[in-house]
């Protein structure tokens, strides 16, 4: 094989490796800012921000969705590993910047 054949295979890992951070801004905007209506009446701003954090993780629907969506085949194999591995990001990294901007909000 080729150097031309190796790097054509890698083409749609890194067109998924590009939805990444698409698929996380999704995340807040579709499951994030809709959870801040569940805020305290005169919650602050970085206290709104924590709880858009916080809803926006999930793994385990994620994991579901591709999985039907991958059955008869809806979706690519590409797209399901760029949407489970934004999931495995949103767990990791948004509980850490909530809870970081909850302590700066305490500190204040």
């Amino acid at each position: 094989m080729d150097a031309a054949c190796r790097l054509a295979a890698l083409r749609p890992r890194i067109g998924a490796l590009a939805l990444l951070p698409t698929f996380l801004v999704l995340f807040v905007v579709v499951r994030g800012i809709p959870a801040t209506v569940a805020a305290p009446e005169g919650a602050r701003l970085a206290e709104r921000a924590a709880i858009a954090l916080f809803a926006a993780t999930g793994l385990p629907i994620i994991v579901a969705v591709t999985t039907i969506g991958l059955d008869p085949g809806e979706l690519t194999r590409s797209t399901a590993a760029a949407l489970v591995g934004a999931g495995m990001l949103s767990v990791l990294v948004f509980p850490l910047l909530a809870l970081s901007v909850a302590r700066r909000t305490r500190r204040t």
